[in-house]
């Protein structure tokens, strides 16, 4: 009977350091929904979902130039997300429509910590 108990003691502290690793951050991921075109070029909008309410509104949403290797070539468009967590950025024609990619920055909302998210735009 005892050996069930000492093997789950062990693994709770065998996976301790793993969480801790991860900084305590509340997962945030970012959808592209969809795409509606205006006068000001294409809007993009989606949303970004969390376990934790503080981790969807508020959030820095940035439209952006991704290069080969990943890094970000320019920033096209920016937008805070709403109650719910709903985005928009616009794409203008002038902009490069290669590689596009919409991410959701870290942040922390009081003593939550919210993660990052990025996603591609494909339209």
């Amino acid at each position: 009977m005892r050996k069930p108990i000492l093997a789950v003691a062990i693994l709770a502290v065998a996976l301790t350091p793993a969480f801790a690793q991860a900084g305590g951050q509340t997962p945030s991921e970012i959808t592209f929904e969809g795409n509606d075109t205006s006068s000001l070029g294409l809007i993009f909008y989606g949303i970004v979902d969390s376990p934790k309410n503080k981790c969807r509104k508020g959030r820095t949403v940035e439209l952006y130039n991704r290069g080969k290797d990943g890094s970000v070539l320019r920033v096209v468009d920016t937008d805070t997300t709403s109650d719910r967590g709903a985005w928009s950025v616009i794409f203008t024609k002038g902009d490069d429509p290669n590689n596009l990619w919409v991410r959701v920055l870290k942040s922390e909302a009081g003593s939550t910590k919210c993660g990052a998210s990025k996603t591609p735009i494909l339209f």
